[in-house]
């Protein structure tokens, strides 16, 4: 067995005399505090990966496989050459027009900016309403027909069928642009169905019929904004974005999930860094209090010292005991972090105690393997650093003695 291990451990486990015991509680307070911030930072990292997986799991089930939208302007002519493209290219299970436009909805005195998509019966081989509709139904072509989503639904008073308090739908004539009063175009939408996804989609988005809303916008049979396509096999996504990149003309572009929601990738990654170091700094401030109880052992152990340089120790012996006594401490005090963090999210995932603030969403947590790696690799470095920068002062007390 190494010595400087040996005795490292003694020193750590040892009940020691009542001076020592002083320190002993001081390394426990910070331990405890090291323990915790670990615990923390696995937590939020793991609640992070769950919001993560919960935003990708909303994107699968609202967002196409891909979305061929105009190069440039809002939007393009769906005509033959470009369905024959589409029908020719194998894999697609659906392509399905959308025309969407920035419109004002009012209601009962309430009113808001949102964006309208006039959307036809292909829709629902991208839009799920089974799996989306909290009441209500889906939209019927030929009929003054919304969907709207929940949040929205709450802040405008909207309800379901209520043909008496229709909702309006406010835009400027084609020809004017402008929101004088005089130059706006009026149509009212009976509410038809809720649908509940995220807070940010529920406030912005309303679907209605595709010919209801060409007649509003006064645009031709053949104009959309985008193209919503699915694909037969996940894995065929990228041959079949391949395969329309070189058949379609250059002035439409082909986009996937990822590049469709890109800020919305960006914010999450960008969050989770921010939030990881600052659980870093927190947990580099709660090491660093071990720091100040080792230092503080030190000046305890001078008797210690001074007998195991006369059995034959030098200067570099005794820092490595005082190097594995901190690194010893602190990967103990983090282990049992690591594990009381596994066990929060283990309830937090099996029995969903806390929910989403402002809804009754169980907030998602998710185990993944590169949390643990990246707490257990940060803890051993931040271990590794500090107890070396603590071992240097058993040279320090010797040039003072």
């Amino acid at each position: 067995m190494n010595v400087n291990s040996f005795i490292a451990r003694r020193y750590l486990f040892a009940k020691g005399t009542d001076s020592i015991k002083a320190v002993n509680y001081i390394t426990a307070i910070a331990s405890v505090g090291v323990a915790m911030t670990t615990a923390a930072l696995f937590v939020i990292l793991s609640a992070f990966a769950g919001l993560r997986s919960f935003n990708l799991s909303l994107i699968d089930k609202t967002d196409p496989d891909l979305r061929i939208v105009p190069a440039s302007g809002k939007f393009f002519e769906y005509n033959d050459s470009i369905r024959r493209i589409i029908y020719q290219t194998e894999d697609i299970r659906v392509a399905a027009p959308v025309l969407e436009e920035k419109a004002l909805l009012r209601a009962g005195g309430k009113q808001t900016i949102v964006l309208v998509r006039g959307v036809d019966s292909t829709y629902t081989g991208i839009l799920n309403p089974d799996e989306i509709l909290l009441t209500g139904q889906w939209l019927s072509e030929g009929y003054p027909y919304m969907v709207a989503g929940q949040m929205l639904a709450d802040k405008l008073s909207l309800y379901v069928n209520n043909v008496e308090n229709p909702v309006y739908v406010v835009i400027p004539a084609k020809s004017s642009g402008t929101f004088f009063k005089e130059n706006l175009i009026t149509r009212p939408f009976v509410i038809s169905g809720v649908y509940q996804l995220t807070p940010d989609v529920e406030k912005k988005y309303v679907y209605v019929p595709a010919d209801q809303w060409r007649q509003i916008l006064q645009t031709g049979p053949q104009m959309v904004s985008f193209l919503d396509l699915t694909v037969q096999e996940p894995e065929n996504i990228k041959s079949v974005k391949e395969k329309l990149n070189r058949a379609l003309p250059s002035y439409l572009k082909i986009k996937d999930k990822l590049e469709l929601n890109e800020a919305l990738l960006k914010m999450l990654n960008l969050e989770n860094a921010f939030t990881y170091l600052m659980g870093l700094l927190f947990l580099i401030i709660a090491v660093f209090n071990i720091v100040g109880s080792i230092i503080i052992l030190i000046l305890k152990k001078k008797k210690d010292r001074f007998v195991l340089s006369a059995l034959g120790m030098d200067i570099s012996d005794i820092r490595k005991i005082f190097f594995h006594y901190g690194t010893l401490l602190i990967l103990l005090s983090g282990g049992i972090g690591l594990v009381l963090g596994t066990l929060l999210v283990y309830l937090q995932k099996h029995f969903g105690w806390i929910n989403v603030p402002g809804t009754y969403l169980v907030y998602p947590v998710e185990f993944k393997l590169i949390n643990y790696l990246i707490v257990a690799g940060s803890l051993i470095l931040i271990a590794l650093i500090s107890s070396y920068l603590a071992s240097r002062a058993v040279k320090e007390i010797k040039e003072k003695v």
